[in-house]
């Protein structure tokens, strides 16, 4: 028989006459609006499914993303740190913002469980607020992401910063701790599947479920730190300069894999998987997602440019062969001689590429 397509409107119709039956008196006990939450975003993920935007949406285990979103009865209290929502009550919360004591209206409050702590993310309507003038205007930089040294910045005043390396070397220390809980947690499984094998009764041991907290708060501080160093950079960048070029990366096809099929095998896809493994550790995309909309907000003016031969490219006498960079860390041109780091050589082509572009425009 053909399959039925429930959609938002007829789910919510089931939910009810659940929700009034004896055996299921549970639901009863959270507010209908929660759970009518829930099946919205079911049926967005359907939706998106069948447009092709996304996979089947799978059944959720117990205990994987535990949270839920109220959208009545919403209150903010910063001076007592608590939220409000429907037959939830009063609940504490830490880390409230001072901008929502003015009155704004609060749209949803979405609670979520990560590693063992709850977060409420508050979605809030703020009136619309003009863009201020920046300070320095007419102050520009170039901004080069690499691996080795995660971000370099060429300033118009002619000062070039490299930010990122002891960054990298204290996330390399932080993925190192998460790495060996996850290789502790592989080895109590293996011996879980082996008791399982032997005797169906087995259940997994609770060093193991401990392992999993450990390796998730490790997987959260890892995150976090990535955040807060990307957060505070942009911000200092979107304050310090009026102008700010990047390059039009295309990280998506940049991380594909190079295994190649059976009928044509890759090349070099050992060195290729390594690469595509720095740039998603290092996050460069959400970088530069993070710089967009903050100089929106501070008032920059964002310049994306084509990122083809800003390594090789000479800024003295133009000269572009892939010879010029002759190693990581050294750029020389083979025509006139000019010699400079070469990251800081592709900052500098970045700079001149933007500020060009916003002359024409």
């Amino acid at each position: 028989p053909p399959r039925k397509k429930y959609t938002y409107n007829e789910t919510t119709k089931i939910l009810t006459t659940l929700r009034n039956s004896e055996e299921l008196v549970w639901l009863s006990e959270t507010a209908c609006v929660i759970q009518q939450q829930a099946l919205k975003d079911l049926d967005t993920a359907f939706q998106n499914f069948f447009k092709g935007n996304g996979k089947h949406p799978k059944f959720k285990r117990k205990g994987d993303c535990e949270g839920f979103r109220a959208v009545q009865n919403l209150h903010v209290d910063t001076e007592a740190s608590k939220i409000h929502a429907t037959k939830l009550g009063w609940l504490k919360c830490r880390g409230l913002r001072p901008e929502l004591a003015q009155r704004l209206t609060v749209q949803s409050i979405t609670v979520s469980l990560e590693a063992g702590k709850w977060y409420a993310s508050i979605l809030c309507r703020m009136p619309a607020q003009p863009v201020p003038e920046h300070a320095h205007k007419n102050r520009a930089c170039g901004v080069d992401v690499g691996i080795t040294v995660p971000y370099t910045v060429t300033s118009s005043t002619g000062r070039d910063f490299c930010y990122g390396t002891e960054f990298s070397k204290a996330l390399a220390k932080k993925e190192a701790k998460r790495k060996r809980y996850q290789r502790s947690m592989r080895r109590k499984l293996e011996a879980y599947r082996k008791a399982k094998a032997k005797d169906k009764k087995a259940k997994l041991s609770n060093n193991f479920k401990k392992a999993s907290e450990k390796g998730a708060r490790a997987h959260q501080r890892e995150t976090n730190f990535k955040l807060d160093f990307q957060h505070k950079l942009t911000t200092k960048l979107a304050k310090s300069y009026g102008v700010i070029c990047v390059e039009d990366l295309k990280f998506k096809s940049m991380t594909r894999s190079a295994k190649g099929n059976e009928a044509q095998h890759g090349k070099s896809v050992k060195q290729k998987r390594g690469l595509n493994r720095e740039l998603l550790r290092l996050a460069h995309s959400r970088f530069i997602g993070f710089l967009e909309y903050k100089a929106k907000k501070f008032g920059s003016t964002f310049i994306k440019v084509d990122p083809k031969n800003t390594s090789r490219e000479c800024p003295c006498c133009g000269h572009v062969d892939k010879v010029n960079r002759k190693s990581q860390a050294v750029f020389r041109c083979v025509r006139c001689g000019y010699t400079a780091n070469a990251d800081t050589n592709a900052a500098f082509n970045i700079l001149c590429r933007g500020v060009e572009a916003r002359l024409v425009a």
